[in-house]
């Protein structure tokens, strides 16, 4: 039977800073990162251009799975958690570090994240996410020909990431969830040489199934006495 464990993710929450040097014997931490490549980069097919200045996305919740069918969730008290890069940003985005508040617990083998809009009586502060009609879920800001705009979607799924056995412990005692993308996958169709013009509504269902396909997510472990790159 599985074991379900809820709520022991967000015992304190850390806001894409600097990693202070623990205390001696810290329990095993979790941290949830993200980055976009090619922000900011110029991408031209024929008499179209576009490039991307932001991205970012909603999670609704998320999993992570252990030895022995242990399940740790995120709390229902959280309504959503905005994974958001910008142009200006060099380094992986620090978006969620927690401690788990013990230790017996030490090798992970998965991650289920679950991308919803954001709902309308949310704590989320960004009003990109809001609409007048409906709520959104994926965020792209960029110019298309010269011209700003504003990509949103109300896309919704699911993606599960197993990995091969994560042993954390004291020399790496921080499990890190590591999402990424890249820009030329989502508005880029090489194959009939050509930008997916992100302001044609008809071209949503591509660019969504581009991103839940393109959407990578690494584990792995590693010290909080090393920096992130």
């Amino acid at each position: 039977m599985k074991k379900q464990i809820t709520g022991l993710l967000f015992l304190f929450i850390l806001i894409a800073g600097c990693l202070t040097t623990p205390e001696p014997e810290q329990p095993i931490r979790v941290e949830l990162l993200f980055q976009v490549e090619e922000l900011g980069e110029t991408f031209e097919y024929g008499e179209d251009s576009i490039v991307i200045n932001e991205f970012k996305f909603a999670v609704d919740r998320f999993s992570i799975f252990g030895e022995e069918d242990l399940e740790l969730g995120s709390s229902d008290r959280i309504d959503s958690m905005i994974f958001f890069y910008r142009e200006e940003m060099s380094n992986k985005n620090l978006v969620l570090g927690v401690e788990l508040g013990f230790q017996e617990v030490d090798r992970f083998n998965g991650y289920e994240m679950f991308l919803r809009p954001v709902e309308e009586l949310s704590n989320v502060d960004d009003r990109d996410f809001f609409g007048s009609e409906e709520n959104y879920s994926v965020i792209a800001i960029g110019e298309f020909n010269g011209e700003e705009f504003i990509y949103n979607s109300t896309l919704s799924f699911d993606k599960f990431q197993d990995f091969s056995t994560i042993q954390v412990g004291q020399d790496s005692e921080t499990l890190i969830i590591d999402k990424s993308i890249i820009i030329s996958d989502l508005f880029i169709d090489d194959s009939e040489e050509r930008i997916i013009d992100p302001t044609d509504p008809d071209n949503e269902a591509l660019i969504n199934s581009n991103f839940e396909e393109k959407l990578t997510i690494e584990g792995y472990s590693l010290s909080r006495f090393v920096d992130i790159d």
